[in-house]
This record gives C-alpha cells, structure tokens and sequence, in this order.
C-alpha cells in the first residue's frame, strides 16, 4: 500500500489541480477556436454578400450603359448604330431560315418648314411625337429606329408585300396626327421606301436602307405622302 504523507498529499493536490486546469484551458482554448471560427465564417459571408451586391451593381450599370448606347437621345427609339447590327445579325441567318428582311425608310413631308416656322424645339417634340406613335402601332416583329434628323428606318422579318402595308399603316396613322402649338395644330405626313432581301442583290444592311432611301426619294418625286416600293427611276 502507498503511504501518503502530507508532502504526498499536496503533491496530489498540485497535480490534480494542474490536471483540471489544463482541461479548463483546454476547453476555454476550444471555445475560443469556435468563436472565432464563427466570426471569420460570418465576415466571410457578410463580404461575400457585399462582393454579390457590388457585382449586381456593376453589371446593373453596365447594362444601362449598353441600353443608354443603343437609343437615340431624342425619341427614346434605337439608334442607327443597333438597328444596322441588328440587321446585320438577322441577315446571317437568312440563307438557313429563308425569312426575308425588309426595310423601311420614312422621313417627314415639310419637316423644314416646322422648323423655320415654330423653331427647332417643336421640330424635336414633332419628332418625339412621330417615333412614339410608330412605335406603338408596330408589332413585336418589327423595330423602329431614328436614322437621324427626320428620318426613321424600320426593320422585320417580313415580306416585301407585308412591310408595305405596314407603311401605308405608318401613314395612315401619322396622317391622323394633330401636334397644337400656339393654339395652331400641326398636321403630319410622310413618305415611305420599302426595300426586301427578296431581291437577292441585297445582302447587308447598308445596301437593304440605300434601296430603301432611294424608293423614298422616289415616293417624294411622285408627291409625296405615299409608300413606294416600285423600280428606281
């Protein structure tokens, strides 16, 4: 048997003493070791909720950035720059699909005089007015664009047959027009060229919206206020 003398006893003491300790060290170092890991895993996620809604933001404003680079500043349509990578994008697919692409140019009959007369303010809301009414009377199968000054393009998947009633529903609808200035009120025409890649010598943008322009320039040596879609004179 061991014979505990009063040194042993301490000794024990001591020893037991240390023992607890060292378990109490041990167990405050391990909740320690959890709080900690705790505060890192939620600073972790809080910059990573940052980090997301930083992300969202930026592509949120590149988006308006892009969105604000494709519209004309003045109507709120597209511009001439997206209409004609537009087209040139459904003209890829043409020879696979076998849609045809049509076109339509319109400017405004007498803009000039507008101007001269009521200032190039009211020129502007004419404008404004124009390319709101067009665009509410277009199905989504067609886009309308402002190709600059007066003069408007329009774009679809369509037939030459199908964009020209289109047209003569363009301006049917501006003819209805009635824009008051100075107790006086505005009326509106136009004329119309509609040109279709059914006519294979078309095939880019640029040389759908020159036939197009040309039957314009045509519709306004017949008269004007008309849609042509004819032969070149």
């Amino acid at each position: 048997h061991e014979i505990r003398t009063p040194i042993n006893a301490v000794v024990g003491m001591n020893e037991m003493i240390l023992r607890e300790s060292n378990e109490d060290n041990i167990r405050k170092y391990a909740t320690d070791v959890k709080d900690s890991s705790v505060m890192l895993l939620n600073i972790i996620n809080e910059r990573e909720i940052a980090f997301k809604a930083i992300k969202l933001n930026v592509k949120h404003q590149l988006s308006k950035i892009q969105k604000k680079a494709e519209l004309d500043y003045l109507t709120g349509l597209y511009n001439r720059g997206y209409v004609s990578e537009l087209a040139t994008n459904w003209l890829v697919d043409v020879k696979e699909t076998k849609t045809p692409i049509s076109c339509i140019a319109f400017d405004l009959d007498g803009f000039k005089a507008v101007n001269d007369l009521h200032g190039h303010l009211m020129g502007d809301k004419v404008i404004r007015e124009v390319g709101k009414v067009c665009k509410s009377a277009l199905s989504p199968d067609f886009v309308i664009g402002r190709y600059g000054g007066d003069e408007f393009v329009v774009l679809g998947r369509s037939s030459l047959d199908e964009t020209v009633k289109l047209a003569n529903v363009l301006k049917e609808v501006m003819s209805g027009m009635r824009i008051v200035v100075n107790e006086q009120s505005i009326t509106i025409a136009a004329s119309f060229g509609v040109s279709s890649t059914e006519d294979d010598s078309l095939n880019s943008f640029d040389e759908l919206f020159h036939m197009a322009d040309m039957r314009l320039y045509n519709a306004k040596q017949n008269g004007k206020n008309q849609v042509y879609a004819g032969s070149l004179k």
